[in-house]
């Protein structure tokens, strides 16, 4: 299951998490966690918006850019919403012995 981060902001909540689908749009906007450190301001904001992908594509740029500001403890935010992120890599390409589809190699 998917870790999740509920925020109320103006009597609204909104659900971030993280799915194939948001981590793939995420992606072909040039998101790259490992640039965190060299474009923190550009990766962060891209690692925000992708949170909302699954639950509020349509939430307007605005209403983000407020609730982000309005984020207490940022640094931490930042850190829970990576984990959010690594974690879902980790169930897309982890693997799993209990697999009903079987594979081989064959040369």
């Amino acid at each position: 299951m998917n870790k999740k981060i509920i925020i109320e902001y103006n009597d609204e909540k909104y659900t971030l998490e993280y799915n194939r689908s948001s981590v793939v749009k995420m992606e072909s906007n040039n998101f790259k966690l490992d640039d965190i450190n060299n474009k923190p301001i550009e990766m962060i904001t891209k690692l925000f918006d992708g949170a909302f992908y699954m639950h509020h594509p349509n939430i307007r740029e605005d209403i983000k850019q407020e609730i982000y500001e309005q984020i207490p403890n940022k640094d931490q935010f930042i850190i829970k919403l990576s984990e959010m992120y690594s974690d879902t890599l980790t169930t897309l390409l982890g693997d799993s012995s209990e697999g009903k589809a079987k594979w081989e190699v064959n040369w």
